[in-house]
């Protein structure tokens, strides 16, 4: 054994796999992150090579995608907007495959990976913001930092995308506006969607039919748009895809994806990354339990006026 960890350098991290100690659990990870960026030289990766067998054509022993391949999305916005449904339309995986032992409800972070067109897409699904599954929105706050921060730790390399997730239909309102500027607080970063956002609007199959019989493109109309949705098109320099999230054809979910790598790679700096030190202020939280009551006052008056 001592032989393996000279041989590793001492690169070492003890691991305890069946404490629920979150504070355990986030220091080994920040170990094991620590360690591996100890390891100076560019990521390993296998090249693709070939043996000729007597007879018998070449036979690929093993190919590893190159890193540059890969693409990194990191889905944000307000709940009930699509998400959850737009991370399974994009790795096409009806059961998400959890990295780190984070849990498959919608509150908690939910991790895909999949391959399209040779390139290996990681997402990475954040809670919503608003939710009404929470007792209030400090809890929100507090769960929605945690699991940014989780992301970025899981993914130390940066997204390639922040994809900001809009659901045509509703009127882009109030909440939609705090949800971008309590994201931007939280990255401490006001220009985190001029330089890597995207924004992915889904109930396409609606605005399909909607506009079905014109000449009105999903381009177009973005451009039409006024008001504060018009300033997040603008912010994100029109890195717009339209997202249906519902159907089962083929053909319009690889275009879909097509056009979502298509706007991704369209950010030409490099991953963003975040390294996160200062809890949540007291500020944030102040702002967002406001925000929270004004929601809850909203939705039991609805709820109300149906039943």
């Amino acid at each position: 054994m001592g032989a393996v960890f000279e041989e590793c350098n001492f690169r070492c991290v003890l691991f305890n796999n069946v404490t629920e100690d979150t504070t355990t659990l986030d220091k080994q990870r920040k170990q094991l992150i620590e360690v591996a960026k100890n390891i100076k030289t560019k990521p390993y990766y296998f090249k693709e090579h070939s043996i000729q067998k007597s007879g018998e054509a070449s036979v690929f022993l093993h190919t590893q995608r190159q890193i540059s391949s890969n693409l990194n999305l990191l889905l944000l916005g307000m709940s009930g907007r699509g998400k959850s449904a737009t991370l399974k339309s994009i790795i096409m995986k009806k059961d998400i495959e959890i990295l780190g032992g984070w849990k498959t409800v919608t509150d908690i972070s939910q991790v895909g990976e999949g391959t399209f067109e040779g390139c290996h897409i990681n997402v990475v699904d954040t809670p919503g913001l608003f939710s009404t599954n929470v007792a209030s929105e400090e809890e929100n706050i507090k769960r929605f930092q945690g699991e940014v921060q989780k992301a970025f730790e899981t993914f130390p390399e940066g997204f390639h995308a922040l994809v900001l997730v809009l659901s045509y239909g509703p009127r882009f309102g109030r909440e939609d506006v705090q949800t971008i500027q309590i994201l931007k607080d939280v990255l401490k970063d006001e220009n985190c969607l001029r330089t890597h956002g995207v924004v992915l609007v889904t109930n396409g199959d609606n605005f399909n039919f909607d506009v079905k019989g014109t000449d009105t493109s999903f381009k177009q109309w973005c451009e039409e748009q006024r008001g504060p949705m018009r300033t997040v098109f603008e912010e994100c320099n029109f890195r717009c895809v339209l997202f249906n999230n519902v159907t089962d054809d083929t053909t319009t979910l690889d275009k879909q994806r097509t056009q979502l790598i298509k706007e991704a790679k369209k950010i030409q700096t490099k991953p963003y990354s975040k390294e996160f030190s200062i809890p949540h202020s007291n500020k944030l939280v102040q702002f967002a339990e406001l925000q929270w009551q004004k929601t809850k006052q909203v939705f039991w008056k609805f709820k109300n006026s149906i039943f």
